[in-house]
């Protein structure tokens, strides 16, 4: 199971954190919304590099997702999304991320009546930001967000076959929405596993909560992490400070 651990941190908020993140060498997953992509300052993100650099520290990059459909009936809704993907893309040719996290966007209240349509268009646009992105070398890894079972997201990574392609899992989407045993989608994730995101909620919302606050189930997850011999990057998702590091002190435990 991998050892290196990862935090997550808006764009927005990096100002603050980025003393303590020096300071205590810590991994980051920064989280890039439309307005961070519009109003990028090159002197901010010199910055965030020249910490990273002389902390020897890695990253990983979170595209934005509100409002973004890469599977979208509308081709405008479609071409504002693959624009927002490649924008991304160029700010990790710049961050040297380990990788880049997307949602896929599907939502079965929205594209139930109309699934084949919604995958025949992820497809042309996941097929599009990777042959576009081929000189950046990026892997990119499409995370479970309001799905109920794996299916989609497999059969999409499936057919697309590239090795740059994979998979995050979200503990706490999964914990919401899914309703298929956590080990059936660990099994199916497994051989394009890239990244997990760590947080917890009680199964109702997407709380963010730090490990254990909730009742998401971690010992089974690592045991099953550990079974599969996976070994995914691992991502803190807890949305304040002080959950973050209570999850980072029970994600040491469970690493140990």
């Amino acid at each position: 199971m991998a050892d290196e651990v990862f935090v997550h941190i808006p764009y927005s908020e990096l100002p603050t954190y980025l003393p303590q993140v020096e300071k205590e060498r810590v991994n980051l997953e920064i989280f890039f919304d439309a307005d961070n992509l519009d109003h990028l300052r090159q002197e901010d993100l010199d910055t965030v590099l020249s910490v990273l650099r002389k902390g020897r520290l890695k990253c990983t990059l979170h595209g934005p997702y509100q409002d973004l459909s890469p599977g979208s009936p509308d081709a405008k809704i479609r071409e504002a999304t693959f624009h927002r993907f490649i924008q991304t893309i160029e700010l990790a040719d710049r961050l040297k991320p380990e990788l880049v996290v997307f949602h896929p966007g599907f939502d079965a209240w929205h594209f139930q009546e109309i699934v084949e349509q919604w995958f025949t268009n992820s497809l042309d646009t996941w097929q599009r930001v990777l042959k576009s992105s081929e000189g950046v070398g990026v892997p990119l890894a499409l995370e479970n967000v309001f799905e109920t079972a794996p299916d989609n997201l497999l059969q999409l990574v499936s057919n697309i076959g590239s090795p740059r392609l994979g998979l995050c899992f979200d503990t706490g989407h999964y914990n919401v929405f899914a309703k298929r045993p956590l080990s059936r989608w660990i099994e199916m994730f497994r051989p394009f596993l890239m990244e997990v995101h760590l947080h917890d909620n009680h199964g109702k919302l997407d709380e963010h909560l730090a490990l254990g606050e909730g009742n998401f189930p971690f010992d089974e997850l690592f045991g099953l992490l550990r079974r599969s011999e996976s070994s995914p990057l691992l991502t803190i998702e807890a949305h304040n400070e002080k959950a973050a590091r209570q999850s980072l002190v029970l994600l040491g435990n469970y690493l140990k």
